[in-house]
């Protein structure tokens, strides 16, 4: 191929192709689980506000609730990735091998939300969230201004959460599911939080499924020891995410979510979609100097917690 305008034209043309194929092909679940929140600057400060008080049988003059802000800064990071096409394959007509290489970019571009996403879930332990308690702890406060009021918990360890014990994963989850609706709101009552999701480590796959699917409450694999066991009364009540990029193994975690709420358990903050930028004019330094091509992709973004009480996290240690 001559290297002439028209020529290198066509090619990134046809390697646009094979990033948008590979960007389109790749499953995401990112927008199941967080919102999305566009970001006009370096970063965002969300006023989480203090929890808006129930109702109360109007008896005399309405009771004025000051609700507080409580300011939570996401900052925007900056993310690239750039390939390098060397001018004498494509003068060759050895260029075949980089569709490809653009097509597995856009499969990277299409998962990094997934990826970051899983990436902050697993720091929710040592990660702070909006009450400046990590996102998954034992202790975050009922009333952030009050002290006596208590604590919450979304950190279930022990046994009883432990899906992967014989016969226990739908029992894991009976108890997980009360716990998450047992969460107090500042006025003393009741979240009654319902979980939506079940969110599992590959590992864990087969007991996500059991949950989620199996008709009866004691799975018992490799054995027909099962089918006399009690009804699964939960079958079909939640949606099973079996997620790739989580890679904590140790204590077996697992996540329930409650994503029907008017903002989902965690933020994707949007700055700038993915930008492709090429630098293949002749004249550039990058072909004069070191006689190759480039074509890359930018973006801005970041992942990040919404409240506590919309996912909880259960492991067996």
């Amino acid at each position: 191929m001559d290297l002439t305008p028209s020529n290198l034209d066509f090619l990134f043309k046809s390697l646009n192709f094979s990033y948008k194929q590979g960007y389109g092909a790749k499953k995401k679940y990112w927008q199941d689980i967080a919102t999305e929140i566009p970001s006009g600057g370096e970063g965002n400060i969300y006023p989480f506000l203090s929890m808006i008080p129930g109702l109360r049988e109007w008896v005399g003059p309405r009771i004025i609730n000051n609700v507080s802000a409580r300011s939570y800064a996401v900052p925007n990071k900056h993310w690239e990735s750039t390939i390098a096409l060397d001018a004498n394959k494509i003068k060759d007509d050895q260029y075949g091998i980089y569709s490809t290489v653009a097509g597995m970019l856009g499969t990277h571009v299409a998962e990094w939300r997934d990826r970051e996403l899983a990436r902050i879930i697993e720091l929710g332990t040592s990660a702070n969230c909006w009450d400046g308690q990590f996102m998954f702890d034992t202790d975050h406060p009922v009333d952030p201004d009050n002290s006596g009021a208590g604590t919450n918990s979304n950190k279930l360890v022990g046994a009883t959460y432990d899906i992967s014990a014989t016969g226990n994963a739908v029992a894991a989850y009976a108890a997980a599911k009360a716990a998450m609706a047992l969460w107090k709101r500042e006025d003393g009552l009741q979240m009654g939080t319902i979980p939506d999701t079940i969110m599992v480590h590959p590992n864990e796959e087969v007991f996500g499924k059991a949950i989620v699917n199996a008709g009866n409450t004691a799975v018992v694999f490799g054995s027909n020891t099962a089918a006399a066991a009690p009804t699964n009364v939960f079958q079909g009540e939640l949606k099973l995410i079996i997620n790739p990029y989580l890679t904590v193994t140790s204590g077996k975690p697992w996540y329930l979510l409650s994503t029907q709420a008017p903002i989902k358990p965690f933020i994707w903050q949007t700055r700038e979609e993915a930008n492709l930028v090429t630098r293949t004019a002749i004249t550039s330094d990058n072909v004069f100097l070191l006689r190759q091509f480039e074509y890359g992709v930018d973006l801005r973004g970041a992942a990040s917690y919404a409240f506590p009480f919309l996912a909880f996290r259960m492991s067996a240690s």
